[in-house]
């Protein structure tokens, strides 16, 4: 029997909490269709990451709070114009949140030169 994996990329997700040490913590809670990953508190300088194995329908999605700031977006997603599939290799997602928003890079270890402002903070 073929493991159903072997055609499905493998996508690492990592969360960079790039906000200022005397700042409230960041909440992350992320969720597909499948799984809920539940609430994820980060300090400064934490990183918070999870895998997965991606098909076209594969979507998931997170809401950020920090202090009275929040966002939620589509952190994958095969329509996705940062993080969807786009080979058959494992893929490295990056997002750093900052005082002023979110920022992505694909790859697995990307420059800070390398992200790209996605968003503010609502």
């Amino acid at each position: 029997m073929i493991n159903s994996f072997t055609f499905n990329p493998r996508y690492i997700l990592r969360f960079l909490d790039n906000l200022p040490a005397d700042s409230p913590p960041l909440q992350i809670h992320c969720k597909s269709g499948d799984d809920d990953l539940g609430v994820q508190t980060l300090k400064t300088s934490d990183v918070y990451h999870f895998s997965f194995h991606a098909t076209a329908e594969t979507l998931f999605f997170c809401g950020f709070q920090w202090g009275s700031k929040s966002s939620t977006f589509d952190v994958f997603s095969n329509k996705s114009e940062y993080c969807n599939i786009v080979d058959f290799e494992d893929e490295y997602c990056n997002y750093v949140m900052d005082p002023d928003g979110f920022y992505f890079s694909a790859g697995p270890d990307p420059k800070s030169s390398d992200f790209k402002f996605i968003g503010p903070w609502h």
